[in-house]
């Protein structure tokens, strides 16, 4: 692989890292990073931690455990982890984890990332193309710019709640994200599987480290390809629109615009979302017509195979 690949593979990596964060910052999905007095529902909702019951836990969390085929749309909005310290979650989720269960598999990996997020990534890096929803700028009632700051400001405020409670994990835990990671992809965790491809950094290590273990890259690229694709066979949106953000960038998988193009217009098609037309039209602007007329086409053919 060659070096600017890897100068890429870390700047996707990163970017990635904050723009996810971001739009948890906006959608307000995340877990309390807050320490309240301990009442009988923080006490029943660490109970429930311990023992792995989540009756208030969203619908899809539940399916999981009942073992449930049926995949939720949004994957990565709808992770949420219960409302309990750190100190508390993690040793529940970790024996959880060591019996095979896949939900406190993925669930350890969130917390462990999350504070390793935190860590590295003091301030939210706002580039001039961040994508910013024009419903929600316009509720805000501030200038980009100043929606932007806020953001920024909440991001910090947030971030060292969580570094409070990552204190507190045992020494060398957070180093075990990887290793979660890996395990929930691997045993099937949707979630995992869709987000992995995100995280080379992790898994094989920093661009240096990358440039020393060629054979960890391309296992990690094949692995990466392997479950996007296997989630696109189960008609997963976001399947799609990471495969297209994979034929783009041109890193994990050869580039191809079409494509990227194609998947982009599947994922779009099947779960319109905010955005979805912008992203085509600045695929389209560094394509030929002719590359235009047979990503549509790739596009059509595809879906006609979708079961």
């Amino acid at each position: 692989m060659r070096n600017g690949e890897n100068i890429l593979y870390a700047f996707r990596s990163w970017r990635l890292s904050a723009v996810l964060l971001f739009a948890v910052l906006s959608l307000g999905v995340s877990c309390s990073m807050s320490e309240p007095p301990v009442s009988p529902q923080s006490a029943q909702r660490e109970q429930q931690a311990v023992s792995g019951e989540s009756p208030a836990a969203p619908f899809h969390l539940r399916q999981a455990n009942q073992k449930s085929s049926s995949v939720p749309f949004d994957l990565i909005a709808v992770q949420q982890l219960p409302d309990v310290p750190f100190a508390t979650l993690y040793p529940a989720l970790l024996a959880r984890a060591q019996t095979g269960e896949l939900e406190a598999k993925r669930q350890l990996f969130l917390v462990l990332n999350e504070c390793r997020v935190n860590l590295q990534f003091h301030e939210l890096p706002f580039s001039p193309d961040t994508f910013v929803d024009p419903e929600l700028l316009a509720g805000s009632g501030m200038t980009r710019e100043q929606f932007l700051v806020s953001q920024q400001q909440r991001g910090l405020a947030s971030t060292e709640r969580t570094l409070r409670q990552c204190e507190k994990l045992p020494v060398g835990a957070i180093e075990d994200a990887a290793k979660w990671l890996r395990d929930a992809a691997e045993s099937g965790d949707p979630y995992a599987q869709l987000t992995y491809f995100n995280y080379v950094d992790l898994i094989v290590g920093s661009p240096q480290e990358q440039l020393k273990l060629p054979d960890e890259v391309a296992r990690f690229n094949a692995d990466s390809m392997r479950y996007l694709l296997g989630l696109a066979d189960r008609q997963i949106p976001e399947a799609f629109g990471s495969l297209s953000s994979a034929y783009e960038v041109g890193i994990t998988t050869p580039k191809d615009l079409v494509r990227a193009y194609a998947y982009k217009r599947i994922a779009g098609d099947m779960a319109p979302y905010v955005g979805y037309e912008w992203e085509l039209q600045r695929l389209a602007e560094g394509m030929t017509t002719e590359q235009i007329i047979n990503a549509k086409a790739l596009a059509r053919a595809l879906l006609k195979q979708q079961p």
